[in-house]
């Protein structure tokens, strides 16, 4: 599970709405090339682009049918690479839903009914704020995290902003330790004949 990165990398935009910054603030650094051609470009934060990046190298090394091959090639939602990361181990991976993939369609949710004014910058912004709440919530500590997350914004500096921060910290890792004991023991009964 993770949030969607279209709603991290609007958080922090400047007025024009455009930025050239990480989501630490530093300039973000020059991506791993694909040793593969024709790949999609990659949709979220820096890291997740970076680690996806390298998952898809190993994936397309391996010998695909064509139409996977196509299909693998043409993700470009960055978080898909990095839940299926297994994909090069086991060769199994989740299919990608429409929004995945570079040609992707909108969901019915996101998309404006015909005649439908366009949806303004703010809208879309709460739109994503909602999605990322229903999200986060499919995880109790996960939850937690994400609230101390939005909670640490009410105080600019100081010890209060300091323990929210290291509490989230804390519960986002053993979110992480619990959905990856739970991976792995997933792979491993699917691994055992």
């Amino acid at each position: 599970m993770s949030i969607n990165p279209k709603i991290l990398a609007r958080m922090k935009l400047p007025q024009n709405g455009q930025s050239d910054l990480g989501m630490t603030g530093e300039p973000e650094l020059a991506l791993p090339s694909d040793r593969h051609a024709d790949c999609a470009p990659l949709a979220g934060a820096w890291k997740q682009r970076k680690w996806a990046i390298d998952l898809r190298n190993g994936a397309l090394d391996l010998k695909w049918p064509d139409a996977v091959n196509k299909k693998l090639r043409s993700i470009s939602d960055a978080t898909w690479w990095i839940a299926n990361r297994a994909i090069v181990t086991t060769m199994k991976f989740k299919e990608p839903s429409p929004e995945q993939m570079q040609s992707g369609v909108p969901s019915d949710a996101m998309t404006p009914a015909a005649g439908a004014p366009q949806r303004t910058p703010h809208q879309k912004r709460v739109d994503d704020a909602m999605l990322w709440a229903e999200s986060v919530s499919r995880h109790p500590t996960l939850a937690q995290a994400a609230i101390l997350s939005c909670l640490r914004f009410a105080y600019p500096k100081g010890e209060m902003r300091n323990r929210i921060t290291a509490k989230g910290r804390e519960l986002l890792a053993q979110a992480n330790v619990e959905v990856n004991r739970d991976t792995d023991a997933i792979q491993l009964m699917l691994s055992k004949e």
